[in-house]
C-alpha cells in the first residue's frame, strides 16, 4: 500500500514540475503578421503625444483577442517585455544611471536595471553582448569620453542636458505604449 501512494506522489510531483516549466510564451499566440501590426502601433503611440485614442487601443487588443481570449496579467506583463521591453522600459533605467553615472563620475546599475536586464535575457529580448556594450557605454558617460558613432565618424560626449532630453521622451513614450497594455482604455 505505501508503495502505491509513493508512485501516486512520485508521478504527482512530477507532473507538477513539467506543468510549472512549461510556461507559455505569449508571443506564440500571435502570427507574424499580427506582430507586425503590434509593432506599427506601437511605434506610433509610443511617437506622438496625443495616442493611443480609443480606435488604436481597440485595434491593439483586437488584434491580442484573435488568438487568445483570456490574457492574464501576467502574460499582458511578458508581452509588454517582449515588445517594448528593450526599447523603452530597459533604455529608460539606462539612462537613468546614465544621469547618476555622470553627476557621480563613476559608473553605476542600478539594482531595478539590474533586475530587468536578467529577465530581458529570459525572454531572450536582449543579449548579453549589448548589455555588455551598454555597460562600457555607461563607464565612457561617467568619464565623460565619446561615444563611438554608429557611422564610424567621430564620437560624441552625452551631456546632462541631453540625457535629460532621452528621459522625457522615454517617460512619454512609456506612459503612452503603458496604457495600450491595460485590459481597460482610459483617456
Amino acid at each position: 500500500m505505501r508503495l502505491k501512494w509513493f508512485w501516486f506522489l512520485a508521478v504527482l510531483l512530477y507532473a507538477c514540475i513539467i506543468l510549472a516549466e512549461s510556461i507559455t510564451n505569449p508571443l506564440d499566440y500571435i502570427n507574424q503578421r499580427d506582430r507586425e501590426r503590434l509593432s506599427q502601433l506601437l511605434q506610433m503611440v509610443s511617437k506622438k503625444s496625443n495616442m493611443p485614442t480609443r480606435e488604436v487601443y481597440g485595434e491593439f487588443w483586437a488584434i491580442l483577442g484573435k488568438q487568445h481570449k483570456d490574457w492574464s496579467e501576467n502574460e499582458v506583463e511578458t508581452l509588454k517585455d517582449q515588445l517594448v521591453g528593450a526599447s523603452l522600459i530597459y533604455m529608460k533605467y539606462y539612462w537613468e544611471d546614465a544621469l547618476g553615472s555622470l553627476k557621480k563620475g563613476s559608473p553605476e546599475k542600478s539594482a531595478k536595471r539590474a533586475g530587468y536586464e536578467d529577465k530581458l535575457l529570459k525572454l531572450g529580448a536582449l543579449s548579453q553582448e549589448k548589455l555588455m556594450k551598454n555597460d562600457e557605454n555607461i563607464s565612457r558617460i561617467a568619464f565623460r569620453e565619446p561615444l563611438s558613432s554608429s557611422e564610424g565618424g567621430p564620437g560624441y560626449v552625452v551631456n546632462e542636458q541631453g540625457i535629460n532630453y532621452v528621459l522625457s521622451s522615454l517617460e512619454g513614450a512609456t506612459d503612452r505604449v503603458s496604457k495600450l497594455f491595460t485590459k481597460e482604455f482610459k483617456e
